[in-house]
């Protein structure tokens, strides 16, 4: 019985946290190499990133385009959830690139490094011991290494780091605070039903079921940029031919829920973000709520979610997407789907939370992990993190209110 019910469980988690496609092979630590003598298998140490923990390194007179991603006690930023501002201010300069993924992966469980971001500043101890880590130890990342730290630079009791800014890639010595539990989630899938989540999401979106597009405007220069604006909108395909992978240069329409109540325009995105190319790397200012659809009626936020990638004038290469779900949203569309499962689902969810809510900041009291008991549960948040790389796509003039007829993508 036990087994059956987490079968049932653990196939609206799954799909609460759309992922997909088979392993991949992680680029190497940084050579130093320029970005464009090493496009697709290096990552430039000279990564300049924050996370959804604002960061203010020390001044030290000097511009190293380095940021550790290390929560200083500074505010979380804001999460702009409506019209890019700039853009409300006056045209943007540069040229407008657009792509769609035709990849996002989710690593296989046993590595040490993943995808995503340390979303709460700490960097727990791979046991799950360090405070307020909610039982789960951190990962590094071999993609952001600004996500990681030198473990002479943290405190012993807290985990946060005592130093000057500083990042580390992986290896000894060096402490990572990615926060991700989608390997997890994706084998318990697996080991439940026999179902490969991984393949199947990857189906989905060589078949045009799932898409998602990433419009980058205002871009002067593709090494190094200062500003320049993010948007993500999920889509549909306009077309209705090769409909079993994602080819470039092909048409999308703008989902019109991508868009916030009451737009004219597709700069009106609900996910719309300042950005900074560093290196060849796109970098996101600050996180924003990223709607993934579960079922009918039914949609999980990713809440702070960012998207880092190496970024070209056709193809976006190294992706990193990561941010948290929040256990209460998880938690129901369980309830919504299987009624009768609650009180299963919240032990389950509860096994996930490796985020305290709220985020923690230095010298906060205790945030909640979870709480079954008395009812009504409560929960903290679920770190989710995948790798993903885009081709270069097109809009189409008018946002769709739904799928074509017989477009790709049509069940």
């Amino acid at each position: 019985m036990y087994r059956i019910t987490r079968i049932q469980l653990a196939l609206p988690l799954c799909a609460a946290l759309v992922t997909s496609c088979g392993p991949q092979t992680l680029p190497p630590n940084d050579t130093g190499l320029p970005r464009d003598a090493a496009p697709d298998s290096t990552v430039d140490s000279g990564i300049d990133a924050q996370t959804p923990m604002d960061v203010q390194p020390t001044d030290t007179g000097v511009d190293s385009g380095v940021d550790t991603g290390v929560d200083t006690g500074a505010d979380r930023p804001t999460i702009e959830t409506g019209p890019d501002v700039e853009e409300d201010a006056g045209p943007e300069t540069g040229r407008v690139l657009v792509f769609v993924l035709d990849r996002l992966t989710i690593e296989p469980v046993g590595r040490t490094s993943y995808s995503g971001f340390n979303l709460d500043g700490i960097f727990s101890n791979t046991d799950g011991t360090t405070p307020r880590s909610c039982a789960h130890g951190d990962y590094t990342s071999t993609l952001d290494p600004d996500q990681n730290h030198p473990t002479a630079m943290l405190d012993p009791m807290t985990r946060r780091a005592t130093g000057a800014p500083s990042m580390c890639t992986p290896g000894a010595d060096c402490a990572g605070g990615v926060d991700n539990q989608l390997p997890e989630i994706a084998d318990l899938v697996a080991t439940s039903t026999g179902m490969d989540v991984r393949a199947n999401a990857q189906r989905m979106i060589n078949s045009g079921e799932l898409a998602f597009v990433v419009r980058v405007s205002g871009v002067d220069d593709l090494m190094n940029d200062p500003s320049v604006t993010m948007r993500v909108y999920q889509a549909f395909p306009t077309f209705s031919t090769g409909c079993t992978v994602v080819l470039p240069d092909r048409e999308y329409a703008v989902a019109q829920s991508s868009l916030v109540a009451g737009a004219t325009m597709i700069e009106q995105a609900r996910f719309s973000v300042r950005a900074r190319i560093v290196n060849g790397r796109v970098i996101p200012n600050t996180g924003s709520t990223l709607p993934l659809p579960v079922a009918p009626g039914i949609t999980i936020d990713v809440n702070s979610a960012l998207l880092r990638a190496n970024i070209s004038d056709t193809t976006l290469t190294l992706g990193n997407l990561g941010g948290f779900g929040r256990g209460s949203q998880f938690y129901d569309a369980i309830v919504a789907m299987m009624p009768s499962f609650a009180v299963l689902g919240a032990t389950l969810v509860s096994q996930l939370v490796d985020l305290e809510e709220p985020i923690p900041t230095p010298g906060s009291t205790p945030g909640l992990c979870s709480r079954t008991v008395p009812a009504p549960p409560r929960f903290g948040n679920v770190g989710i993190g995948a790798t993903f790389s885009a081709v270069r796509a097109t809009i189409a003039a008018m946002p769709a209110a739904t799928r074509p007829l017989g477009a790709c993508g049509s069940m």
